[in-house]
């Protein structure tokens, strides 16, 4: 059995090709590639992410949390789906259909 070697690759670093077993035979020596940076060069720092604009549009309106929230205190008329409150489930009143 061959054990093969796993690539980990690193954030930041170019990441560097090593070929398998068989292909080393095949495979000629690339000489056109630059080398890798000298370890005296630095490299580029990250640019910071640019900031997003500040939003101006209104904030949507909280919900309240039924969870903490009496079933007595929650109008059925205004909630679209079933809420689970401290008193038990809270089922919202049936909409009259309206035929189109």
């Amino acid at each position: 059995m061959s054990k093969r070697n796993h690539q980990v690759q690193t954030p930041g670093e170019t990441p560097t090709t090593v070929p398998d077993g068989d292909q080393v035979e095949t495979q000629a020596t690339d000489t056109t590639t630059p080398a890798e940076p000298a370890a005296d060069q630095a490299p580029a720092p990250a640019e910071k992410p640019a900031e997003p604009p500040k939003a101006t549009a209104k904030k949507p309106a909280e919900r309240p949390d039924y969870a903490k929230m009496r079933a007595a205190d929650i109008d059925p008329d205004a909630i679209t789906a079933p809420v689970l409150s401290l008193d038990g489930w809270v089922i919202p009143t049936p909409k009259p259909a309206t035929k189109v």
